[in-house]
């Protein structure tokens, strides 16, 4: 956990800890770790196939039963993971959200990240 002003830590609002999928015991996520503290945003990017989708569909509920998720996902300090369809229902888009992935308007390989949102930033 980060630390405030005064150098006491801080909860974080997300801590994701040691998430772990798995698809017909085939891991495809292992230990995945990361928290987000309050007035923070984050972008995982990376390789398509690399898991960055399988990630936030774990913490929000989304995956298919056939998934088999362990490990924590908490918001508020409350865990996510394993959570009834209708709290993941009441939490979903208000408190946390996936912004997923249109082939249209990914990010360019050709360009470096930072100018393509940067861009984005300026233009909204």
């Amino acid at each position: 956990a980060s630390q405030d002003v005064a150098g006491r830590r801080k909860r974080p609002i997300l801590a994701v800890n040691g998430l772990t999928v798995s698809f017909n015991g085939v891991a495809v996520l292992h230990g995945v770790d990361l928290s987000v503290d309050k007035g923070e945003a984050i972008g995982i990017v990376g390789e398509s196939g690399c898991g960055k989708s399988v990630t936030w569909r774990a913490v929000l509920g989304l995956l298919p039963k056939s998934a088999e998720v362990m490990g924590e996902a908490r918001l508020d300090g409350f865990n996510l993971a394993g959570a009834s369809s209708s709290v993941l229902n009441q939490v979903r888009g208000g408190r946390i959200a996936m912004i997923f992935q249109d082939p249209a308007s990914a990010l360019n390989p050709v360009h470096r990240i930072g100018a393509q949102i940067s861009e984005a930033l300026f233009l909204h």
